[in-house]
This record gives structure tokens, sequence and C-alpha cells, in this order.
């Protein structure tokens, strides 16, 4: 089969890397080389992982923490205020680490540098049997199937930022990296959660934090600018955020608790993601040869720890489904992927409401509390996290 995949990241890479052997492929990406300063951490299930493994996708000595728990926490007279903890199996990885590694498995003279800017451009130019949009969140091809989807904003805003583990007042509070653990530092207006991932570079351990605040949108501009195309507001990149912004973010995060606060303190170059959700009503054309995935399909809120995840398992569902039955297996996986992104969609919006949007008085919150307002938000999904249990 003659394939195009619109763009070279995460869901792009992998599905060339799994497409590559029994088809021919051409990826286009607009700019290859301004990926390889993006991203922060990100977080896998040990499944998928695993498949990603014994798929060679991933080699076994690709740096990766292991997470065994999170633990919910209060500020309490600025101390921790342990609430409960919860099983929480996955692997954790910086971004750069999984990109670098999707990208040796793809020849450079498959990547064609190209904008594309109308589905149009390539139709002309070839003859495609499929067409896989994987272009993001701006998804050119997601336009084009879908004509118009306007972002919606979320609410509330990320601020992120790393920090070498060394400058922890309290690294303990992290487990090791072969059982590490989550901390979710809540209060009233979100909450902050950190994870231990590999500085690829280096081989440097840094906490990767990001820390969720509520705000209305007319505030941001007063923080972030107008991509106007996009009808929504960029996000402000490391090295960008002044002074000001800088001030700001030190006296809000102190309502964390203190090992929290001055690890945000200690970060150099924090930036800010605006929280954006969109889905598209359709993943595949009315000719079913062009189909949406990763990001490009949809934008959920992040506390699904979705992104990289979701776009790998669209990569390797679709490749089952093209080796199963051909553009009829493509059209039964957009049909029964659509009804994912939906269950995905409201969990991620339970999991907004409850952490950020309304969250509860988290001063009188027990264990047997945050348990039973956790299963009503999962409700019956499958997701990292099982039980809670005191401490």
């Amino acid at each position: 089969m003659k394939i195009a995949i619109i763009g070279a990241s995460i869901a792009g890479l992998t599905a060339a890397t799994l497409l590559k052997q029994d088809h021919q492929l051409t990826i286009y990406e607009q700019n290859p080389d301004a990926l390889k300063n993006q991203g922060a951490g990100i977080v896998i299930p040990v499944e998928l992982f695993n498949a990603l493994l014994e798929q060679n996708i991933l080699n076994n000595n690709i740096l990766a923490i292991g997470i065994i728990k999170r633990s919910i926490i209060a500020n309490e007279n600025n101390h921790e205020k342990l609430i409960c903890e919860q099983n929480l199996v996955a692997r954790a990885l910086h971004w750069q680490t999984l990109y670098a590694q999707l990208k040796t498995n793809i020849s450079n003279a498959l990547i064609k540098p190209k904008k594309i800017v109308h589905i149009k451009e390539i139709q002309d130019e070839e003859n495609y049997d499929l067409i896989i949009g994987a272009d993001g969140h701006h998804s050119i091809i997601a336009k084009t199937i879908c004509n118009t989807m306007a972002p919606l904003y979320a609410g509330y805003i990320a601020w992120r930022g790393t920090v070498p583990l060394v400058e922890c007042i309290s690294p303990e509070i992290f487990g090791s990296i072969t059982e590490s653990t989550v901390p979710y530092f809540v209060y009233p207006n979100g909450h902050c959660l950190m994870y231990l991932v590999v500085e690829p570079d280096t081989d440097q351990i840094l906490i990767n934090w990001v820390l969720y605040e509520k705000r209305t949108e007319a505030s941001l501009q007063n923080v972030l600018s107008m991509n106007k195309d996009a009808h929504q507001y960029r996000t402000l990149a490391r090295g960008q955020m002044d002074t000001e912004q800088k001030k700001y973010l030190h006296e809000m995060s102190s309502v964390l608790p203190k090992i929290a606060h001055e690890i945000i303190m200690h970060t150099s170059e924090p930036f800010i993601q605006p929280v954006y959700t969109r889905v598209a009503p359709h993943r595949i054309n009315a000719q079913g040869n062009t189909i949406l995935i990763g990001d490009a399909a949809s934008t959920l809120p992040p506390h699904t720890a979705s992104g990289a995840t979701k776009g790998m398992t669209d990569a390797l569902q679709i490749t089952a489904a093209i080796n199963n039955n051909g553009l009829e297996g493509i059209k039964e996986w957009a049909m029964m992927r659509q009804l994912d992104d939906q269950k995905l969609l409201g969990l991620s919006n339970r999991m907004k409401d409850f952490l950020v949007m309304n969250t509860p008085d988290w001063s009188t919150m027990t264990a047997l509390k945050f348990a039973e307002i956790w299963s009503k938000v999962i409700a019956g999904e499958s997701w990292y996290t099982s039980n809670t249990s005191e401490k």
C-alpha cells in the first residue's frame, strides 16, 4: 500500500516504524529540526511500554523510570499532609528520549520536509492509497476531514518545568528510579504533580513538574499571546517567561508544601501551556482513505496522561487493522476508536472537575473519602491507578 504520513512526531514516527516494512511510505514534516527541543516528561502505561519493546519500536536500554504509586498530599502549616496513596503502574520518560529513539527507526530518506497547507497538495502530488494525519493539535488533515474544529479552553493553564533531583530538599519523597512515587500536591485552584525522568544528554535525574491553575480565559491575555489562526493562546516556551511572570508563579506556588514550593523556586526556565479540548467528530473521511491519529484526532485535558499514549496506541492498532483487512479494517478501527475517544473525554473531564475546577476541601479530606470520590471519577474505566490506602 502507498501511504503518506503527515507529521513526524511521536504518533507519526511510531506508525512509520510499524508500516515501513510492508508498505511504501512518505512522511511529510514541515520542520524536523524544530522537534529536537520540544517536550518535557511523559508517562506511558506498562502494557503499552512492553508492547513497544516487544515490537522493537523501543529498545531495552531506553532511559525510563519505573512508577509504582502516587501520593495525594495537601499543605498543612507549610508541610506535607499525606491524604492517601494509590498504586500507579507506569513508565516515565523524557519526551526527547522517546522522540530520539523513534527517530532512529526511520531513514531520513523517508522524510520529506514540507509544510502541508491543504491535503489536496499531496493528493495531487501522489496517488496515495492511505493518508494518515499525525500532524498534532493544529492538524490540517483534521480540518480537511471535519471542516471546522475550534478548540475549547478547558478553564486552566499548566505551569511546567524541570529541576535536577539533587536540588530537592527531600528526594526520598520520590522513592527510587525503579520504584518511584508521583506526588500530587493538591490545593484549592488545582494541583501540582511531580515525577522523575532521565535527561537524555546527561543521564541526570530530573524532577518534571506540572502545576495546574484554574484561570479565566479573559485573564490569559496577561500571560500569553494569541494565535489568531488557531483561535487559541500560544504556549510560552522555556526562556520566555519574564520577571513578573516568575514572581507570580513563585507567589502562587507558596500555597503548596515547602518541598514542592522549593522545587518550583529552583526552576530556572519554567514555561506555560494553556489547556484546550478538541475532539474530532470522526477520525476518517467519507472515502475511507484518510484517517487521524494521536493529537490530530483529539486534544484532551492532560490528567489522563494520554497524549503520547494515544498516538502510539493508534499506530499499533491501525497497523494491525491494515494488515488484517486493508482499508476495510481501517474503517472498522475508526468507528471503534471514536467510541474510545468519547469515553476518554468523559474520564478526563471528570478528573479535571475533581482535581482543578471544583476541588473539594482538602483540609478535611480523608483516604476513605478520596477513595469514594475517585471511584466515581473513574466510573469503571481502566486507568493507571487501582486501590487507595491510608498511611
